[in-house]
């Protein structure tokens, strides 16, 4: 039961509210139960459900305004100083950090990327967001560097191996043909209400990095969108489309390959795989590849196997997290097409690896 007189809905913590809220705007069903109009929010938590309808909010460019016009003072000089400049670098090229709510924007950035499959131009589509932190080490605390390595890869890394991966992981962002970063959407998410400082909160710290990292590269970026893109147009029916256009693709993800080939069988005679390690939340299920070494330790020889199967043109579709974005820049470097779609391959095959927030 959703009726939120009944269960007291208005003393729910935000994020549940925000989750609920959002899902009555989606879902008729939820609607009969639950009067999402009726519901009461803090203006955060009202720009955490906003719709394309709300015209104040139609853009990123006004939704970023809007945050700054809610947050404290001290969380707002940080955003200035940090957020604006990054989000700054996107209108010096094609901007489509809209296509959360525009049709027409998201639209025109499969377009563009189904063009470069068609006339074979190398590209990079690489997202960053809190995982890619891990690029600039000299920010991240000792425990939280363990803390992440741990959680990916079952492994701690030596000082050698995480600096290597660090410094080829600032190449690739430097790099990458379309570049998806934090979003103001995402800042909104995870921000609390009265946070100070973006440093206060496990969730929004990581984004302070990337900001800070980002203005610290020459990136060469073409175009800029955000870092779920995935989420939101990299669907099976979008990947077909890719797949249909393209004389060659690899897939490069820890899914079994027979998997991948029942999803696009219509096209399975120019698929070729490269099976990687799996990410250690999904270590045992049976679509998944599972080994006794991690990722990190074998990702020179994925690079090895990208370096001799990529040609120009070949397309290649990447699951393989925060190593993932590495192989998308030795791909672009062989003149290929490659696509970071994150955990978008786990949802392919029904697996909800993320949160509810991650999906609205």
């Amino acid at each position: 039961m959703l009726n939120h007189d009944i269960i007291g809905f208005e003393e729910y913590p935000s994020s549940y509210k925000v989750s609920l809220s959002s899902l009555a705007r989606h879902n008729q069903v939820i609607h009969g139960v639950m009067n999402y109009s009726s519901v009461k929010l803090t203006p955060l938590e009202k720009l955490n459900v906003c719709t394309p309808a709300n015209i104040e909010l139609s853009s990123h460019l006004h939704v970023c305004k809007y945050y700054k016009s809610i947050i404290s003072k001290n969380l707002r000089q940080e955003f200035t100083h940090f957020f604006e400049p990054m989000y700054q670098l996107a209108s010096h090229g094609l901007d489509y950090l809209d296509c959360r709510y525009s049709n027409y924007q998201s639209r025109l950035l499969k377009e563009y990327i189904l063009n470069a499959i068609i006339n074979s131009n190398p590209l990079s589509l690489i997202r960053i967001g809190d995982g890619e932190s891990y690029a600039w080490l000299e920010q991240l605390s000792p425990q939280d560097i363990a803390l992440r390595e741990r959680a990916w890869w079952r492994d701690r890394l030596s000082t050698s191996e995480r600096i290597k991966i660090s410094t080829q992981l600032r190449e690739s962002i430097s790099n990458a043909t379309i570049l998806g970063i934090p979003s103001c959407y995402r800042l909104a998410r995870d921000t609390t209400e009265g946070q100070q400082s973006y440093k206060d909160n496990d969730a929004t710290y990581p984004l302070l990095h990337i900001a800070k990292g980002v203005l610290s590269l020459q990136i060469s970026a073409v175009a800029f969108t955000e870092e779920r893109i995935h989420q939101l147009i990299f669907n099976t029916d979008t990947i077909r489309l890719y797949v249909k256009h393209s004389q060659k693709v690899l897939f490069v993800t820890s899914i079994k390959p027979e998997e991948l080939n029942g999803l696009f069988n219509h096209c399975s005679d120019k698929i070729t795989h490269i099976t990687i390690p799996t990410h250690t939340k999904m270590i045992g299920l049976e679509s998944y590849e599972s080994t006794d070494i991690s990722l990190p330790f074998v990702y020179e020889d994925i690079i090895h196997q990208i370096n001799n199967v990529v040609l120009p043109g070949t397309l290649v579709i990447i699951g393989a997290g925060v190593l993932g974005k590495i192989f998308c820049h030795k791909v672009l470097l062989k003149g290929g097409i490659a696509i970071d779609v994150g955990s978008m391959v786990d949802y392919w095959l029904g697996y909800r690896t993320r949160s509810i927030k991650d999906q609205l």
